[in-house]
């Protein structure tokens, strides 16, 4: 059975029981990247964390998110493409990233759509499949000795040799660069310059905790949990145009941030559309369509939400752009039966 990487192994107890560490190498460059946040779309995208399967060959990259069969080409800098490398075959990958139309020619155009790495998480040949999501703030090392820490929403817990302990967080703050935890004698910091510990992972952060007794030093990975999966969901509405029949349009926002809209005139032929959909603000989301049957295209729809409800006012079509009628697109979200899977 293959060994999980230690920090990849939560205890069900309060504190994380965690062994085995190299000693830290040297910074890896797979931080923020401020020179590709400039997406070319007309609302830039909020990174957020995506986690899945990563391919590297000489001529091509392409990442598989969890749970998901499609495959997207990977756009990565020169430092990331190295480092990848190094690892060999399909890795693991957690990083923060957003999606952009592929180009119309080149390897590329033969994906749905084009992911940008900002900055990694986590790479490992350690694990061949998908994780469990987290939701706290992992870290180790063995500088000056062996140590571990882990920070909740509410609390901060670390062990070392002779010192154990899970008290109360006093402050957090976190930007583009560095995080800082505080509690009771202690503070945990990260630093997004890269850090690696063995030969098989790569982590995006290292880290320094500082306690009464001692300073330690190791490596660290933020949470890999997509703080975006509230927008999943189905959303429906009806509209209709003088002299033209009802169109129900239905949106499906699917876990692996694939998009599907369909479009069904009362008493025509159903036409569908695919792309992808991410955050562009606390509530907005970007509706990115890169096919529509078989033709490659670009539209993007923002969507506001409003409760329940979903409203777009405009599209923007191969670079010009429409409005969505007199009063926009609305779409409410459909909460199925739980028994219907059943029937």
């Amino acid at each position: 059975m293959q060994r999980p990487h230690r920090l990849l192994v939560i205890a069900t107890a309060s504190l994380l029981t965690l062994v085995g560490c190299t000693s830290s190498k040297g910074p890896v460059e797979l931080g923020h990247r401020s020179d590709m946040l400039d997406s070319g779309l007309s609302h830039t995208p909020t990174p957020f964390m995506l986690s899945g399967m990563v391919s590297v060959s000489p001529e091509t990259a392409s990442f598989t998110p969890c749970g998901s069969q499609k495959q997207y080409w990977l756009n990565l800098s020169h430092e990331q493409r190295t480092a990848l490398d190094q690892l060999g075959g399909p890795v693991y990958g957690e990083f923060e990233g957003f999606f952009t139309p592929v180009a119309s020619r080149g390897f590329s155009a033969d994906y749905p759509a084009s992911v940008t790495m900002t900055r990694i998480n986590l790479v490992t040949t350690e694990l061949n499949s998908c994780a469990q999501p987290r939701h706290a703030v992992l870290a180790d090392g063995q500088s000056p000795r062996m140590w571990s820490a882990a920070v909740g929403e509410h609390n901060m817990a670390w062990e070392s040799d002779g010192d154990s302990q899970e008290v109360p967080l006093t402050g957090k703050q976190m930007d583009d660069t560095t995080a800082h935890f505080r509690a009771r004698n202690a503070a945990l910091t990260l630093t997004a310059t890269g850090c690696q510990q063995s030969d098989t992972t790569l982590y995006g952060w290292r880290a320094t905790l500082k306690t009464s007794q001692r300073t330690y030093q190791g490596c660290a990975l933020l949470p890999s949990y997509d703080h975006s999966q509230h927008w999943a969901g189905e959303y429906q509405g009806q509209s209709q145009s003088p002299g033209q029949p009802v169109l129900t349009t239905q949106l499906t926002l699917l876990p692996d941030h694939s998009a599907i809209t369909t479009y069904h005139p009362q008493g025509e032929t159903v036409t569908k559309e695919t792309g992808i959909w991410q955050p562009v603000g606390e509530n907005q989301v970007q509706v990115l369509t890169t096919r529509s049957g078989e033709q490659m295209v670009v539209s993007e729809r923002i969507y506001t939400r409003n409760g329940f409800t979903l409203t777009a006012s405009e599209e923007t079509f191969n670079g010009n752009t429409y409005p969505l009628g007199t009063k926009g697109l609305t779409l409410k979200r459909q909460v199925r039966n739980p028994d219907s899977s059943q029937q």
